[in-house]
């Protein structure tokens, strides 16, 4: 009898060693039931809506301030969030009390991510939010977004279901003064590898390089796949940069670039292609752009489009704007298609407010119009200033259009430029 008693012993040991790491994930029934409703089930949604049922099945009352509640998902791209109780009631005996006021929503981000939970929601209650009796339950509303609304992917989320209705569900979890005592907790786990962005748009008429950067967690990048190195796109540490001359190859529309890590998951870009160069159908007005260094002296053409088609210019007046803590304006020329220009072209450069005024008017009333398409005006400008970047050179409100009629030109379009340096 004693070596029986002795080899039980010796089984249950063994039972509590190797599952002695899972033990805490699990809570005891503990005299606290939960039950969840998803209030926004699709996949992926700008908002997740988590509802609670909090049952107090034990004997003796619960008090609130000391339960908290944790609903665990993936953040899918690091932004910041707001959390909003839409309602909170409590059936207490025979009496029903709204505590919506009561509730407290905190979001955490968590230290030991996993690959279906990077942050939890956890619901908590005021200290004078009272208690809730033996076979009283609670409901509480809730909701989470980011601050510009967009989507999550709730179908990787750990505590994610599409059950609309309350039901058990023991991927949410309950605790009373920080005791696990209802549900079980996202086993530890190395989270994949991750990019921010994941969703990113290149514009034809504005392009720009489009920056990712790796989150490897323990992974190491390969490549883009399908992409060359050094060419498509450039790496430096955890920071890669999609580059603007492989982008432009693109047709409009979307496309889809995935970081290889060599691990099953890999993160994908959804890319964007669109074009938004503005449609000239009447008179085209544009700046140029043009690219230099710090200190460089720079001429940029203003040029005019469509002039025949028009009933040709025969006046104008158009206000530039630029930064002149970036810029230094020097000079404003008459271009190549106008006439006389001693007599019918006219400029100012008002360095205080970084603004150019240019002015044409054929003073002969018809014998000095602007008949051909060319450049109306060059400005000279210095760069002053010192980092890399791009300073806007663009039209201001006012000014109008004359054709050899002297009548208002209505269709004008107007492109910006810039100096890039």
């Amino acid at each position: 009898m004693r070596k029986k008693s002795i080899s039980l012993l010796l089984v249950l040991i063994m039972l509590i060693t190797l599952l002695g790491s899972q033990l805490t994930a699990f809570a005891a029934d503990s005299g606290t039931s939960v039950q969840f409703s998803n209030g926004n089930a699709a996949p992926s949604s700008n908002t997740i809506s988590a509802k609670f049922k909090v049952t107090n099945t034990g004997s003796s009352p619960l008090n609130l301030a000391d339960l908290k509640l944790r609903y665990y998902y993936t953040i899918d791209e690091e932004k910041q969030q707001n959390f909003l109780c839409d309602h909170a009631g409590m059936l207490n005996g025979s009496g029903y009390v709204d505590v919506t006021k009561k509730v407290t929503g905190t979001l955490v981000k968590m230290s030991q991510p996993t690959d279906t939970a990077n942050y939890y929601l956890e619901v908590g209650f005021a200290a004078d939010s009272g208690s809730m009796a033996a076979g009283a339950y609670i409901e509480v509303q809730t909701r989470v977004s980011k601050n510009d609304w967009s989507n999550y992917n709730q179908s990787n989320d750990y505590s994610y279901t599409a059950s609309g209705s309350y039901m058990n569900w023991n991927r949410i979890t309950a605790y009373n003064t920080g005791i696990l005592v209802f549900g079980e907790e996202p086993a530890p786990g190395v989270a994949n590898p991750a990019i921010s962005p994941t969703t990113a748009e290149f514009d034809r008429y504005i392009p720009a390089d489009i920056t990712v950067t790796l989150t490897p967690n323990g992974s190491t990048f390969k490549e883009i796949t399908g992409l060359v190195k050094g060419t498509d796109y450039t790496v430096s540490g955890n920071t890669v940069v999609i580059l603007k001359s492989y982008l432009n190859t693109l047709s409009l529309g979307t496309k889809s670039l995935t970081f290889d890590f060599g691990v099953t998951v890999n993160p994908v870009i959804a890319l964007t292609i669109k074009d938004t160069t503005p449609q000239i159908t009447g008179l085209g007005v544009t700046i140029g752009t043009v690219s230099g260094k710090s200190g460089d002296t720079v001429t940029v053409p203003v040029t005019l489009t469509n002039v025949s088609k028009s009933g040709n210019v025969g006046t104008c007046n158009f206000y530039i704007g630029y930064d002149a803590s970036k810029l230094q304006a020097t000079a404003v020329s008459a271009g190549n298609i106008v006439k006389n220009p001693a007599i019918n072209f006219s400029s100012a450069i008002n360095s205080s407010t970084g603004t150019i005024s240019v002015l044409f008017l054929d003073d002969t009333l018809g014998k000095e119009l602007i008949t051909t398409d060319g450049v109306i005006a060059t400005i000279t400008f210095k760069i002053t200033g010192t980092s890399s970047q791009t300073a806007p050179v663009s039209f201001k409100t006012g000014g109008a259009f004359g054709n050899g009629n002297m009548t208002r030109i209505t269709d004008v379009t107007y492109i910006n430029g810039s100096v890039k340096y």
